[in-house]
């Protein structure tokens, strides 16, 4: 004869509440709970401008934004939609009312349009079972989660994907809670000796239930008279159920669907730093891309048609301000401490850093004489095709002053927002750096400040940018160009002096750097196009295709760089004899089309490009060999500036450039043009 001791908590459970719904969710698990309030709150508190007619102006609504941002965000990420009643006195719209997605029915009334299908949508409003009104899309502000099972109705709540887990969160609660306020004990079986009486029996049973049910009773001791009472645990120790385990999993969960960290979560989660590194992504990646959702649903359902337009500005707020600093910070250590600043800059996360990364060249070589950072490219840039010319403003963009790199830096952020306050009227702005020269500051602010457009200020910008051509890819071939055809022409100079002139073998001096380089630009590419593919070329057959066109290519690069060498040394060499008085300073100058940095990097930019260009054509004979058809794709959509020749063959197959450029590009000298591969299906 047996009894169970059942412990109250188990009957708890049984009459406890459970979280079948989001709604449910929301009220009765924690963490749920915060991570919507923390999105909530922190949307609310993004700063604001409301423009009209290029002022700002105040907010003409007597509800306040903030108080409807916070309930709208709420709402979204419990129910899937948001609500806002327009209010109206007379004609005239003076403000919204939030309504409760709780009470609010959303159906499609009619035929959809597909140009507006919101205008079939009817919102009911039902209060206690009783229809309180009906409005259309006219009086309603409506903001609906993306969804795949409908374009236009409410769609999915993060908090219905949370779900699950938080009703795991949730159980886990009530487990706990039940087990300590009814006696925390286990499910227990008491064997009792099989011939005492059954009136004794009974009365042992309700004894033991009296004394040791409750919280109270928790750690009373039973003595019980004999040795045949056996007690047996079937419930596993409490230490055993991985409580801890699976409250962390479905934190994470939670915190994952949200896009809220853990650490913002639990304030024990992690140390400080970890913290502090997590509340900036938060406001990155959560906050700042979800703000701008909010604020294009705003203009496009209110304020465009009345004049306004609302424009968030998170760069404003003090956890932005303060990470950028801190990253700025980072930039100057790493770069001291010896990491190429190409290589830093991606690190911290930088954008575009190709279009802004410069080599310090001017025209005088006196003052910069070569470029001395010794960093070769391991892998291969991103193609980021940025024309040298630009249109309407040659005198300042065929030779504005170099820029040093952190200059450079400071560039992209003064174009950023410059480009942000145009569009709030705040262009002209005054922007400070102590690494961009006076002048160069002086003259993009008067361009700037003249600008009718937000191209007009791209255009300025990117004049000073294309101006300075050789990039990280191209920096090592360059740099050991210039060094040898300032000592080719050094001796040659003052071989012309001395009336003994020397036979200057142009294509011989630079072959071992070009066959090196344009190796290894090529190799790159095979690597990068196996990579992006996951379908690797052989080495016999990569060699072989490498190898093969610098054979056959190279003497005709020599035959072309010889004659235009030996031209313009046959020019120098009649001007010299017609001009009396002329120094070793003035041939020099003289010499420059032929040994200057100019034609050092024109080499380099074309060359490589015609590099990668071969080593993707070889790639695509493989891959046609291999049984995968694709097919050539012009490209120069990294560009900001795209020059005339090229303009027309962007995102172009082969039948249209093929028959002008069978090889592909380049297209002309200090062309960048990428030809990159599409899969046919």
């Amino acid at each position: 004869m047996a009894i169970e001791a059942i412990p109250g908590w188990v009957n708890a459970l049984k009459n406890g509440l459970y979280v079948n719904d989001p709604i449910t969710a929301y009220e009765k698990v924690p963490v749920l709970y915060r991570a919507v309030n923390l999105r909530a709150d922190a949307l609310s508190s993004v700063p604001y401008k409301l423009v009209r007619n290029g002022a700002v102006v105040e907010w003409p609504f007597k509800t306040s934004l903030p108080m409807l941002i916070r309930e709208t965000e709420r709402s979204l990420l419990v129910t899937g939609a948001a609500y806002w009643l327009k209010l109206y006195r007379g004609r005239v719209l003076v403000g919204f009312q939030y309504l409760n997605p709780q009470t609010m029915r959303v159906h499609v009334n009619g035929p959809v349009n597909p140009v507006d299908p919101y205008t079939a949508l009817r919102f009911e409003q039902r209060i206690d079972g009783r229809l309180f009104a009906t409005w259309g899309i006219d009086d309603i502000v409506y903001f609906r989660e993306p969804s795949l099972s409908t374009d236009i109705l409410p769609g999915l709540a993060p908090a219905s994907v949370a779900l699950t887990d938080s009703q795991v969160s949730f159980y886990i609660q009530r487990f706990t809670s039940a087990f300590f306020e009814h006696g925390a004990q286990p499910i227990t079986i008491m064997s009792m000796p099989v011939d005492m009486a059954e009136n004794e029996f009974k009365r042992f049973s309700l004894d033991y239930l009296n004394k040791f049910t409750g919280w109270v009773n928790a750690f009373r001791t039973l003595f019980v008279r004999g040795g045949d009472v056996k007690a047996q645990t079937i419930t596993p120790p409490i230490k055993d159920l991985l409580l801890p385990e699976l409250n962390e999993r479905v934190t994470n969960a939670i915190g994952g669907t949200f896009g809220v960290p853990r650490t913002m979560l639990e304030a024990s989660a992690a140390n400080y730093a970890t913290a502090n590194s997590d509340r900036a992504g938060f406001w990155r990646e959560t906050v700042i891309p979800r703000v701008a959702i909010i604020e294009q649903i705003v203009n496009e359902q209110v304020l465009y048609p009345l004049g306004y337009e609302l424009v968030f500005t998170p760069e404003a707020l003090d956890v932005m301000q303060a990470d950028e600093a801190a990253r700025a910070q980072s930039l100057v250590l790493l770069t001291q401490a010896g990491i190429p600043l190409p290589s830093a800059m991606r690190i911290l996360g930088y954008d575009e850093i190709d279009n802004l990364l410069t080599s310090e060249i001017i025209d005088n070589p006196s003052d910069n004489p070569g470029v001395t950072d010794p960093e070769a490219p391991t892998s291969e840039d991103k193609p980021n095709l940025i024309s040298t010319t630009i249109e309407d403003e040659p005198a300042e963009a065929t030779n504005p002053p170099a820029l040093l790199s952190l200059a450079a830096v400071d560039l992209m952020k003064w174009e950023q927002r410059a480009v942000r306050r145009f569009k709030t009227g705040e262009h002209t702005r005054k922007f400070t750096s102590t690494h961009i020269p006076a002048p160069i500051l002086g003259m993009i602010s008067a361009k700037i400040a003249d600008a009718t457009s937000a191209d007009d200020i791209k255009r300025t910008f990117a004049a000073y940018k294309a101006a300075m051509p050789v990039r990280s890819t191209e920096r090592r071939l360059f740099n050991k160009l210039v060094e040898i055809m300032a000592d080719a022409g050094d001796k040659w100079a003052k071989s012309l002096l001395n009336d003994d002139i020397e036979t200057i073998n142009f294509s011989e001096l630079i072959k071992p750097p070009m066959v090196s380089e344009l190796t290894n630009i090529a190799n790159l590419r095979l690597d990068t196009l196996g990579e992006q593919t996951s379908i690797s070329i052989p080495d016999d057959q990569r060699n072989a295709a490498v190898n093969g066109w610098l054979e056959s290519y190279y003497p005709q690069f020599a035959r072309d760089v010889d004659k235009t060498t030996n031209d313009t040394l046959a020019k120098v060499i009649q001007l010299f004899r017609s001009t009396p008085g002329m120094t070793i300073a003035d041939v020099k100058q003289t010499l420059t089309p032929a040994f200057g940095e100019q034609r050092a990097a024109a080499i380099a930019i074309t060359e490589l490009t015609r590099a990668q260009t071969q080593a993707t054509t070889s790639y695509k004979a493989y891959m046609d060999s291999m049984g995968v058809k694709s097919e050539e794709v012009w490209n120069t959509d990294a560009d900001e500036l795209v020059c005339q020749i090229c303009a027309p063959f962007d995102n172009k197959t082969r039948d249209v450039w093929g028959g002008e450029y069978p090889d592909g590009s380049p297209a002309h000298p200090n062309c960048r043009c990428d030809i990159t591969l599409r899969l046919v299906r």
